[in-house]
């Protein structure tokens, strides 16, 4: 069974540059959980409630100012990996949408992705 988070959007204040610290921009997510087992009932204690997953990736997203998103994304993967006991396999997408280059572009994307 997963649980699919696409395109969470986040204001935040990462990136190698000062400015982008400073400034900020916003960020977007998915992130994707597997279960250890199926749910056997329609009672929320059976699953992964996705509100926290939400909390997890505005927690670690707003708790310092990353300089790569490839970090940004693997620390929420371990973050959900260690408070969802019922969490065995994490995938978390992070879309920069505003890249300080000059192309043509929609964004630029980090995937991590852990395994209990």
């Amino acid at each position: 069974m997963w649980i699919r988070i696409h395109g969470l959007t986040l204001f935040a204040y990462h990136g190698v540059y000062d400015f982008e610290k400073k400034l900020g921009a916003t960020f977007e997510f998915d992130v994707e959980v597997s279960l250890d087992a199926d749910v056997a009932s329609d009672e929320l204690r059976e699953t992964v409630d996705y509100t926290q997953l939400i909390e997890s990736v505005k927690k670690i997203s707003g708790s310092k100012s990353y300089n790569l998103i490839e970090m940004l994304a693997s620390d929420i993967c371990s973050s959900i990996i260690a408070d969802q006991p019922k969490v065995s396999e994490v995938i978390v997408r992070v879309r920069k949408m505003t890249v300080p280059i000059e192309a043509d572009m929609k964004f630029v994307e980090a995937e991590a992705r852990t395994k209990r």
